[in-house]
Order: structure tokens, then C-alpha cells, then sequence
């Protein structure tokens, strides 16, 4: 980190490489933490291939033959779009706060057949929910649990695991959790922020829980960098749905999200709502959090139960 500031107050060029540790001072994040370790795998690949440069340097058509490279050896069109949009965000965040002028060009990469690869993720039956609940509802296991929370509520794995004791209201009308950043564990966005009434498996689940810690599932917390292994929790996870399932091809635990968002579709829950729910609501309306707002929610995600 010194020696890029260094270069930069000498006047010299950063390379590619050297961006990382320049964009985590600015953006005040720790070199261990999940954004910087993502963002030094996606420049570290681009150096293999091209070689470590200033980002002027590199020209339209060796950004093409990489990202051609990375589509033959089988990288999904949508991971190198994510892959650009984060070398982007460092790239342009640095020379703009340290007022470089250089211009690259990994700005709207041409990525072939863009989105053509992708596949659907498929929502659970009625029938698998139906066994993933009764495995799940009155397990102590901590994998078991972190299933069950899934199942009615939408979360993401990651925000599952991030959950404080706290975060779990059980004492209120309706029980819910509230999911917001914390220290240990950052959200994927700004409406990924929101409170949850917790009903069926979800609430079964949250009452056997041991709150008088500080953190619900620490187990998955890193020694060295104290953030939530949120990837090793989600392996744990897929692979306990399909030992349960008895189905290697079975949906992974993200597609609880969308299932629960096709339940409350077929629910007839307001599109709103149902974004508010999920977490994909660009804004709030003024009720959100309220105990009426929540006991309509809740009385939704009910109705929608369907296993």
C-alpha cells in the first residue's frame, strides 16, 4: 500500500497491480476483506495474461484476447462481465480521486454472446420444501438451521450467516429479524437492508436458536480476518440440500430466494412488497418496518406457504 502511494506522490504510474492496495485505502476496506480479495483475483488474472502495466497501456484488442481466453477455458459470459465491472470500479475510482488522466479502455468490454450461457436456476417443488423443512425445523444442527432460516424468509446464504443475536427479534408482534451491515459482514446493496417477519420453518427455527452470544453461526467466522466465510458456509449448505434431497442436481440455496419470491407472486402479494421482502426494492415505502407493515408481510409469506 505505501509503495503505490508513493508512486503516486512521485508522479509515476501506477501498473495494474498496484491499483488494489490504492482503492482499498480509498475506499477504507481491509486487504483481507471479501471486496479487495475478489478484485486482487480478477487483476491478478488479467496480469498472467497480459503482463502488469499502467491500465493506458493496454490496448482494445489484448482486452478482447483475454476475455476471449477466459470464454475458452470455460468462464461463464455473466462471471467476466463481473469480473470487468470490478476492475472498472478500481481503475476509474483511483484515477478519478488521484486525478490521472490516462484514458483505459476496459470500460464496455465486448463480451461475446453475453447472458446466452446462463442457466436457470430452478425454484424448489412444494415437495422439496416439504423435506428440507422437516429435516431442518428442529435440527441443532448449524447447517440444518441456516437451511431453515432460508426457507421463509428469502435471505441470501451469506446473510444468514452475517446474522448478530440481536438481529433476531422473538419478543414482538410478528417475530422478525432485522438485516443490516454490521462489522463482521457487509450487504450486497443498499436494499438488501430491510426487516423480515419470521413465519413457518424460518420461525420454527429462530425459536430454538441460541441467542445469548453475540453472533448466531460464529463457527464460520475467520480467525485471521474476522469477516464471515459466507463461500465455505454456501458449499456446506448446497451440499447438505442435496444429501437431503437425495438429488445432486437439486436448486442450490439461492434459489430459495426466487421461490419464495414466485410463492408470494402466486400469493398475490403486491410487487412492493414483495421486492421490500427480498430486498429488492430500490425504495422504501413509509410504512416499511412498522409492526402493521410487518404483520401484512407476514401474513403474506403465510399464505404463500405451500409445502
Amino acid at each position: 500500500e505505501y509503495r503505490s502511494l508513493e508512486i503516486l506522490k512521485e508522479g509515476l504510474v501506477l501498473k495494474a497491480s498496484e491499483y488494489v492496495s490504492v482503492y482499498a485505502d480509498l475506499k477504507g476496506l481491509d486487504n483481507n476483506s471479501k471486496q479487495i480479495k475478489d478484485v486482487t483475483r480478477d487483476i491478478k488474472k488479467l496480469v498472467e495474461y497480459l503482463g502488469d502495466r499502467p491500465p493506458h497501456e493496454y490496448s482494445r484488442m489484448e482486452i478482447n484476447s483475454f476475455i476471449k481466453a477466459r470464454l475458452d477455458i470455460g468462464v461463464k459470459t455473466g462471471t467476466v462481465r463481473r469480473n470487468f465491472n470490478s476492475i472498472n470500479a478500481v481503475f476509474n475510482k483511483v484515477n478519478t480521486e488521484h486525478e490521472i488522466d490516462h484514458f483505459h479502455r476496459f470500460n464496455s468490454p465486448n463480451i461475446p454472446r453475453l447472458g446466452e450461457d446462463k442457466k436457470e436456476r430452478k425454484d424448489f417443488t412444494a415437495k422439496e420444501l416439504l423435506t428440507l423443512s422437516e429435516a431442518t425445523k428442529d435440527s441443532n444442527n448449524t447447517t440444518d438451521q441456516i437451511i431453515g432460516l432460508l426457507i421463509d424468509t428469502g435471505m441470501r446464504c451469506g446473510e444468514v450467516v452475517g446474522l448478530a443475536c440481536e438481529d433476531i427479534v422473538l419478543n414482538a408482534q410478528p417475530p422478525h429479524l432485522i438485516l443490516h451491515k454490521n462489522t463482521h459482514r457487509r450487504l450486497k446493496t443498499k436494499s438488501s437492508q430491510r426487516v423480515i417477519p419470521l413465519v413457518g420453518t424460518s420461525l420454527c427455527v429462530a425459536i430454538n436458536l441460541n441467542l445469548e452470544g453475540v453472533w448466531v453461526f460464529n463457527k464460520y467466522i475467520d480467525d485471521t480476518t474476522e469477516q464471515f466465510k459466507t463461500n465455505s458456509a454456501n458449499n456446506t449448505v448446497n451440499n447438505r440440500i442435496r444429501a437431503i434431497l437425495k438429488d445432486e442436481s437439486s436448486p442450490s440455496s439461492h434459489s430459495f430466494r426466487h421461490t419464495l419470491a414466485t410463492r408470494l407472486r402466486d400469493a398475490e402479494c403486491p410487487e412492493s412488497m414483495r421486492k421490500e421482502i427480498g430486498g429488492w426494492a430500490t425504495s422504501l415505502s413509509e410504512k416499511y418496518g412498522s409492526p402493521t407493515d410487518l404483520q401484512v408481510k407476514a401474513e403474506y409469506i403465510k399464505k404463500s406457504i405451500n409445502y
